[in-house]
């Protein structure tokens, strides 16, 4: 039964909602209806018999010996309906109205006494009667007085009562339909619209949230909760795209460094040359290989100390290197004693120095300055035509710049924020760019 009810209600929401309502008030108001009729059957039976059982009391007190109504008594005015029956079951006394009918009852129900007011409804004459009866000794013999009362007015009562019921319960039942019918189709219009506003979404718009146009506060509730979860998933999408984006950004840099390597490797017909550089090309792999393995570990950015002595050695060596790949000088020079995390001065240098390198203009070489003190200051710098004015406000900003993906400026101040850190353009040019990021020293304990 749970698995057929399915398969018969409609398959619209807005159809199951209606069709619910309807046969909830249908079925509602066909109870009270029917309790209703029966109710109003009781209290006119009731009253019929009150009625009925008075005046039989009436006019019993006017019966003589003989079965007969006497003239002078009382209940003669009220005998309109009266029959008595003698020993044997014959009629020996009728109301005019009443005369040469056959007794309203059977004789052995009538000598019994009936205390309830049976209805029954005559032919000749046309009436409907509520009729009680009580035992009456006629001639010394057990006979029976019935009386009877004129019940039309209670039963037109209930046939006008039974007629409003059977008129009005199918119009609540169909003005119930309209009325959710409206109303759902209200709600869900809304729904609906909300359903294709959604769908026009699109991953350009990231930030755009689902507008409301419902008072109904499950609908508000329901945008709100869909905008949270837009926020969520517009957070993830931008943590994910940051993620492959530095991903790509930083294996850029060491595979044009390991190309250029390989060709000056190709070009030399010098062995030892050729050794120094497939050797170069060895360590280029193996820091790619730990560059690919960081980028993809769970555990996030490891801190790795290192000295000034180790930047200039290691990094400063990788730096020269990058810009020999791009035929552009670089300088190298550091100031101060401290430490300083390998992982986060390349994930904020190398793509300062890229952008460097990428627009750099003239014989001038590119620098790098590093100090370190209470901090570390980083200057890189280049020079060129400088940064063109319509960039300058969104510099910073995914997706700008005039070459390649314009995601450099953006990732290396996302590192250095993530580190609370920062990185700012000090001068935009001509004729020299600088850029310095500020970035924490590391301070063991």
């Amino acid at each position: 039964m749970t698995r057929l009810l399915p398969r018969l209600l409609p398959q619209s929401l807005r159809a199951r909602l209606v069709a619910v309502s309807v046969l909830t008030t249908m079925l509602l108001l066909a109870a009270a209806a029917a309790i209703a009729v029966w109710e109003v059957r009781r209290a006119t039976t009731q009253a019929l018999t009150a009625a009925s059982r008075s005046r039989l009391a009436s006019v019993r007190e006017d019966i003589d010996r003989h079965g007969h109504l006497r003239a002078d008594g009382a209940g003669i005015r009220t005998a309109t309906f009266v029959q008595v029956l003698d020993g044997n079951g014959n009629v020996v006394f009728a109301s005019p109205t009443l005369s040469g009918v056959a007794p309203l009852v059977p004789f052995t129900v009538a000598r019994r006494g009936l205390t309830q007011a049976r209805e029954i409804t005559l032919s000749t004459p046309d009436v409907d009667l509520a009729v009680v009866s009580t035992p009456q000794p006629v001639d010394g013999r057990a006979g029976a007085l019935i009386v009877a009362l004129e019940s039309q007015g209670f039963l037109d009562a209930r046939q006008q009562l039974q007629i409003v019921l059977a008129v009005g319960v199918p119009i609540v039942v169909l003005f119930t339909g309209l009325l959710a019918w409206f109303l759902t189709g209200r709600t869900l219009r809304s729904v609906a619209r909300l359903a294709e506003e959604a769908d026009a979404l699109s991953m350009a718009e990231s930030g755009r949230e689902l507008s409301v146009d419902s008072q109904d506060a499950e609908v508000v509730r329901l945008v709100a909760a869909l905008n949270r979860m837009l926020a969520r998933l517009d957070t993830h999408y931008a943590t994910n795209l940051a993620a492959a984006s530095e991903t790509t950004h930083r294996l850029r840099t060491p595979l044009a460094t390991l190309r250029a390597e390989a060709e000056l490797a190709l070009a030399s017909g010098d062995a030892p040359a050729v050794r120094e550089a497939l050797t170069r090309i060895i360590g280029d792999a193996d820091r790619l290989t730990a560059l690919v393995n960081h980028l993809l570990s769970t555990a996030g950015r490891v801190s790795e100390p290192v000295t000034m002595e180790q930047v200039q050695a290691q990094l400063g060596n990788d730096w020269l290197r990058q810009g020999r790949a791009r035929g552009q000088a670089v300088q190298v020079t550091t100031a101060g004693a401290g430490e300083v995390d390998q992982g986060l001065l390349r994930a904020v240098v190398d793509p300062l120095l890229e952008n460097a390198l990428e627009h750099a203009a003239g014989p001038e070489p590119v620098t790098v300055d590093i100090d370190v003190h209470d901090g570390v200051v980083v200057r890189v710098s280049n020079s060129g035509p400088g940064v063109p004015g319509s960039l300058i406000d969104r510099l910073f900003e995914p997706w700008t710049g005039t070459t390649n993906s314009g995601l450099g400026l953006w990732l290396s101040r996302e590192a250095a924020r993530a580190a609370a850190g920062d990185v700012v353009c000090v001068s935009p040019g001509p004729p020299t760019t600088v850029f310095e990021a500020t970035l924490p020293r590391v301070v063991r304990t």
